[in-house]
């Protein structure tokens, strides 16, 4: 065999091993330079910008790229702990090892390397990699005795069903590896096709390593799972094209018919536009972010276009309101609305590229002259408030949680393992860990916006968290108070 050093971009590797000081086993990521061999802190595999390690990885593999702390006592930056991880040590981002699937790989014609002559090799990995995944139940296959009982919160070892699916099912009784895996949830809901076009081949690899025993929805291994996303697929996919999130995956989707054709049936059956005059709707095009919708106070509101894509003009206006309200800087990426009569107004912005418009974005702004806090008083306090006041979060965010209790707790903890609880380092751990679910490029994808509003709790919004409700609403008052907080940058 020859290297073909022209594609040497370097060398990745996995290391399937406890920590340092014992416990359970989890998967840690290497890259190491193709020029030098030393081992990577940054790695561009896609031909674009550097990017911090392990994140290139784990974003596939499941992990979660949490902010790192604060320095500790001896100046180092540390990574979040999981708790819901089994292992319980810092570093575990609670990644997983993905099943070799034959269909992916381009097989040789030279003897000794075909993928007949592979296949009982790659089965033989497959196994291994089985052995890694947690078994949420006693079983008595052979093939799962290598399996460590699963703990009652972190991620169910999900894909074993899919690998094993590879080899004919339970027992995995074939010796060569066929992919027709189609999830039960996928078949009863009478959506085998969306599911091979599209899930499939462009979306299952890395979500089905994604999610805990209590938050699963994104490994979307049922129907009802993928379509509670329908808003954000139609944002990533068809507006922002940030997914498919592989770059070679992403050109063999939008270089096929099958998938997006599935997709933009898919969208338009739960009430989204994914066609314009017969043809499919692509990145590309001008998007027009014009962030959330809000509530504040009489006077001037900055409004913000700088997250709307494929765009180098801009127009701002005022749809509707009471009389009076006016918009300064309407053709930049950051104009001013102002108005002093308490009401409700819709705002609209054009996006544009040259003689091409997008489709416009509206929000909705509800001035209102007795809101409290003013929006630029507020700080971590009260959103920890918040969280703390009636158990609203820490119901389940906590140690002593409803089970299976969240990866991050709300409640006072000795967050760097000092001795002492709530102390002013505790404090600046516990601002970071929540700053760490904010999405400041989009707003409306952070976690701790859309999770307390319905996502990943059930379908139920928490107290005072029902964003289906306009700005100002007394039952989203919450909701309101955290984006607001955010609007002016989470400070402290």
């Amino acid at each position: 065999m020859v290297r073909d050093t022209r594609h040497f971009i370097g060398v990745n590797a996995i290391e399937f091993s406890p920590g340092p000081n014992g416990g359970a086993a989890f998967p840690k990521f290497y890259n190491f330079s193709s020029v030098t061999g030393i081992r990577a802190t940054t790695v561009s595999l896609d031909g674009r910008s550097d990017k911090a390690m392990p994140g290139p990885c784990i974003t596939c593999h499941g992990g979660r790229g949490d902010a790192l702390t604060p320095p500790n006592s001896q100046g180092k930056r540390l990574f979040n702990l999981v708790r819901s991880g089994a292992s319980q040590h810092r570093g575990d981002v609670e990644a997983h090892m993905h099943p070799f699937e034959m269909e992916a790989f381009g097989h040789s014609t030279t003897a000794g390397f075909t993928r007949a002559e592979q296949e009982a090799n790659v089965k033989k990995i497959n196994q291994w990699i089985l052995c890694t995944y947690p078994l949420p139940a006693a079983s008595t296959l052979p093939e799962d005795q290598c399996r460590r009982p699963a703990n009652t919160n972190e991620w169910q070892g999900t894909a074993a069903e899919m690998l094993k699916g590879f080899y004919g099912g339970p027992g995995m009784p074939n010796a060569t590896s066929t992919d027709t895996y189609v999830p039960e949830g996928w078949r009863t809901a009478g959506q085998t096709t969306l599911y091979q076009n599209v899930v499939a081949p462009y979306c299952r690899t890395c979500h089905i390593m994604r999610g805990s025993a209590g938050n699963s929805d994104l490994d979307f291994t049922t129907y009802e799972k993928f379509r509670s996303y329908a808003d954000r697929i139609k944002v990533h996919v068809l507006d922002r094209g940030n997914m498919p999130l592989a770059k070679i995956v992403y050109d063999a989707y939008w270089g096929g018919s099958a998938g997006p054709t599935s997709m933009a049936t898919f969208l338009e059956a739960q009430g989204y536009a994914a066609r314009n005059g017969g043809a499919l709707l692509m990145p590309g095009r001008p998007y027009a972010d014009p962030g959330p919708s809000r509530v504040v106070l009489p006077g001037a509101t900055v409004l913000d276009a700088r997250n709307s894509l494929f765009a180098n003009g801009y127009a701002w206006t005022v749809v509707s309101g009471p009389a009076g309200a006016a918009i300064a800087n309407g053709t930049s990426t950051q104009a001013t609305f102002s108005a002093t009569a308490s009401g409700t107004y819709v705002v609209q912005l054009v996006a544009s590229n040259g003689a091409t418009q997008g489709t416009p974005a509206q929000i909705t702004i509800v001035v209102d002259s007795a809101l409290t806090p003013n929006p630029s008083a507020i700080r971590f306090a009260d959103i920890k408030s918040v969280m703390q006041t009636g158990n609203l979060c820490t119901n389940c965010h906590s140690p002593t949680g409803t089970l299976p209790r969240p990866p991050v707790f709300y409640t006072q903890e000795d967050r760097n393992g000092d001795g002492t609880v709530a102390d002013a380092t505790d404090e600046l751990w516990f601002y970071n860990e929540v700053r760490g679910r904010i999405n400041f490029t989009e707003l409306a994808a952070s976690p701790l916006l859309r999770k307390p509003s319905g996502n990943h709790h059930g379908g139920n919004q928490l107290i005072g968290f029902d964003a289906s409700l306009p700005p100002g609403h007394p039952n989203r008052a919450r909701f309101d108070l955290f984006q607001n907080w955010i609007l002016n940058g989470a400070p402290q």
